[in-house]
């Protein structure tokens, strides 16, 4: 990024009736804390608006840390939108 800003997040990914847990999702000017819970139905789409972030300008690394995974898996995540705020 060349100049710092104010993002929305949101995280795209699948779930099942077999998804579960809890998770953060951090930079170096953020750290976000979400969760996932079961669906009714297999592969079921969810997008999620995490909240809103501020980045500094620079390179940055998003990394999602699993802090606990109830049942067998905790998502399959698709991707992560970062939508610039005015």
């Amino acid at each position: 990024m060349n100049e710092a800003g104010t993002f929305k997040l949101i995280l795209k990914y699948s779930i099942s009736p077999e998804s579960e847990g809890r998770f953060i999702l951090e930079d170096k000017d953020f750290k976000l804390e979400g969760s996932t819970s079961p669906s009714q139905k297999n592969f079921e789409v969810v997008n999620k608006e995490s909240g809103i972030v501020k980045l500094s300008a620079g390179d940055h690394e998003l990394k999602m840390i699993p802090l606990e995974i109830k049942k067998g898996e905790l998502m399959k995540l698709m991707e992560i939108q970062l939508i610039p705020q005015i």
